[in-house]
Order: structure tokens, then C-alpha cells, then sequence
């Protein structure tokens, strides 16, 4: 929560990502680094979310067109921005 409070972004998913989708997943680290935190979490009600401050987006399935217009819409855009 301290990271979306600051701007990030937390992307989780429900289960174990499949090869292709890890590595799509690590590209994305790798773009914003310091800003995205990816984990586990077993509880979503979605295979993968992205999360911001006040902001949801639940996927089926990983689209990482959708992923990153959620973080350049969303990064960011907290009560406590990220020093740039």
C-alpha cells in the first residue's frame, strides 16, 4: 500500500505465470523501474491486476498493451508523488 500511496503500481496474479508470461512481466519491470511491483497473490478474483492508488484493472488473461496504458494512465497519481 506505501507504493501505491507514492505512484506505483502493483501488478499481482492469482497463480504461477507461464514462461511467456514472466518474461512479459519482466519487460515491464525493466521499463519502469523504482515504480511496478509484481507478486503473487493468490486471492485475486482475476488471473492479474494492476493496482494504483484508487484504480483496479482485473485481466483474464495478461495483456501488456492493457498493463502498460494502465501504468502510463495511472503512474503516478497519489496523495504522495514519486520524486522524478
Amino acid at each position: 500500500i506505501h507504493n501505491l500511496e507514492h505512484g506505483g503500481i502493483w501488478i499481482s496474479y492469482q497463480r504461477e505465470p507461464t514462461v511467456d508470461e514472466k518474461a512479459q512481466l519482466e519487460k515491464l519491470v525493466k521499463k519502469y523501474p523504482n515504480r511496478l511491483i509484481v507478486s503473487s497473490r493468490p486471492g485475486n478474483d482475476a488471473k492479474f491486476v494492476a493496482a494504483s492508488w484508487r484504480k483496479m484493472a482485473k485481466l483474464d488473461s495478461l495483456n501488456i498493451e492493457t498493463m502498460e496504458n494502465f501504468l502510463v494512465n495511472n503512474l503516478n497519481n497519489s496523495p504522495e508523488k514519486l520524486a522524478r
